[in-house]
C-alpha cells in the first residue's frame, strides 16, 4: 500500500512534524512517492533506518545488472 502524501504541499512546509507523524503512524517502512523520483520506500523509525543502513545484502539501490535503481544512466557518473 502506498501512502498518499504531498511533500510539496504548503501544509507540509508549514508543519512538517505533523506530516512526519502521519507517516510514522503508517508503519516503520512506508511506500510513498517523491516528486520527480517516483515511488520510494522510506523508513520512519530509528530502528528501521538502522536496519536498512546496516543490511546491504537485503537493502540496496543496485539493480540485478549492477546499475543504480532510479538513476538514469546519463546521470550516473562512475568515479575513475
Amino acid at each position: 500500500m502506498t501512502v498518499h502524501f504531498d511533500f510539496t504541499s504548503q501544509a507540509f512546509f508549514r508543519d512538517p512534524a505533523a506530516g512526519i507523524a502521519r507517516l510514522r503512524a503508517s508503519g516503520p517502512a512506508v511506500a510513498t512517492k517523491f516528486p520527480i523520483v517516483g515511488k520510494v520506500w522510506i523508513t520512519t523509525t530509528y530502528e528501521a533506518t538502522a536496519r536498512v543502513l546496516k543490511d546491504s545484502e537485503t537493502f540496496t539501490l543496485r539493480k540485478e545488472g549492477g546499475g543504480l535503481g532510479g538513476v538514469a544512466p546519463s546521470v550516473y557518473v562512475r568515479a575513475k
